[in-house]
């Protein structure tokens, strides 16, 4: 494949994506789980030496929290994605991860920060699963990997 059939190759997935309103809501949950996975990634160096006054080490407590989390967070997005709509699943994913960023906030020890990871890795998960699931569900099979390649590119 040469460059000129990649770039193609992109701007087929562009115009699948334009040609049907709902997939630009649902590759913008997908990019909002990611937004928050890297941000976590962040947090999780920055919060026990800097928030907490702890050794390094407590960077993998955070991470393995966030994918507990995850893991949680998949498992209900199976569920959740069997339901005819998938905006409430979207809309809860934003709001676990928005609480939990704020609940970081305000967390006063690495325990009560791990705890909140939970709840920031389910959130980003079910954003992530539901997003690709509903993608998948709605672009047609032609295109499909081209649109995975824009998201998975944004």
């Amino acid at each position: 494949i040469g460059a000129g059939d990649v770039a193609r190759h992109a701007v087929q997935g562009f115009v699948a994506i334009g040609k049907v309103p709902i997939l630009a809501v649902l590759v913008s949950a997908g990019m909002l789980g990611a937004l928050v996975r890297g941000a976590s990634d962040l947090l999780f160096v920055h919060l026990p030496v800097e928030r907490y006054g702890t050794a390094d080490g407590y960077s993998g407590a955070l991470a393995a929290a966030c994918g507990v989390g995850a893991v949680m967070g998949v498992a209900l997005g199976g569920h959740l994605v069997r339901l005819s709509r998938v905006r409430y699943p979207l809309i809860a994913g934003v709001a676990a991860a928005a609480v939990g960023f704020a609940l970081l906030g305000l967390s006063r020890s690495i325990a009560a920060a791990a705890a909140v990871f939970v709840v920031v890795g389910l959130g980003a998960a079910v954003l992530e699963f539901v997003a690709s699931v509903a993608i998948q569900r709605t672009v047609d099979s032609a295109v499909l990997a081209r649109v995975f390649g824009v998201v998975e590119a944004l």
